[in-house]
């Protein structure tokens, strides 16, 4: 995010220059730019094309938007995208040093889309065994990029901090293949809204794991226990030797899912 603060600098210090006639095509000018290297930074750094659809920018308040940022699937999966924001919103962000500093950052809208294809593991009879999922390839492919940002002691780097982080209207489609039936298991998944304060890049991942960790739990749970597993405990059953007699086994009406226990 380096290129984008100092787009933003260089345009205030022109804006003392010409004066404040030309605010707003300073600022359509910045936004343009500010889209450009957006797009360019994070398909850079994820491997996967990222697109924005619009760019706004409010010097005289401090305010950037963007609206409908997208990134595409993971090569080798069929969706669209794998995840869309539909607005972001960074108020008061530093426009000198670094790490990149936001006061506020509200995100609205935010859908990610996840694919996995049972079908490709070594025995599918496997109830419980990982899929080939988008995003856990996508977590892959970050792996050495995340162990490459550090400082020359070897400590993490910190590329951004934000004060205050909210998100709102999050939704996780789920869409998985599976041996034991012709169309793919699809379940909507809604999550709670989110609202964090002392955000970095480094903390980020816990603090989401903090607020939407049981949430996320009891849906993924209900999902497992709903939709996967009795059609892969019948599939197990046809595909098991004739021998083991298995008729006795019934799947409770039932499932209590235990809150996580915090330490």
């Amino acid at each position: 995010m380096k290129k984008p603060i100092l787009i933003i600098a260089s345009s205030i210090l022109a804006l003392g220059v010409v004066g404040g006639g030309a605010l707003l095509a300073t600022e359509n000018w910045l936004g343009q730019r500010l889209e450009t290297e957006l797009e360019s930074e994070l398909t850079e750094s994820t491997g996967i094309e990222a697109a924005v659809g619009q760019t706004e920018v409010q010097l005289l308040q401090r305010r950037v938007m963007f609206h409908d940022l997208a990134f595409a699937n993971v090569p080798g999966f069929s969706g669209e995208n794998l995840l869309v924001i539909r607005h972001i919103e960074l108020q008061e962000p530093q426009l000198q040093g670094k790490p990149l500093q936001v006061a506020i950052a509200n995100l609205e809208g935010v859908t990610v889309n996840i694919e996995g294809d049972l079908n490709d593991l070594p025995d599918p009879r496997l109830v419980g065994a990982l899929p080939n999922v988008n995003i856990a390839q996508l977590i892959k492919q970050l792996e050495p990029q995340i162990q490459a940002s550090t400082t020359a002691d070897g400590q993490p780097t910190t590329t951004f901090t934000v004060d205050q982080l909210a998100v709102q209207n999050i939704q996780v489609n789920l869409n998985l293949t599976v041996p034991w039936q012709e169309q793919a298991i699809a379940r909507q998944i809604t999550v709670p809204d989110v609202s964090l304060t002392g955000v970095t890049n480094l903390n980020l991942g816990d603090k989401l794991g903090e607020s939407l960790g049981a949430a996320l739990t009891e849906e993924l749970s209900l999902f497992f226990f709903e939709e996967i597993l009795p059609g892969s405990f019948q599939y197990a059953q046809e595909s098991l030797p004739g021998n083991l007699d298995l008729s006795g086994f019934e799947l409770p009406d039932t499932i209590e899912i235990p809150s996580p226990q915090r330490p």
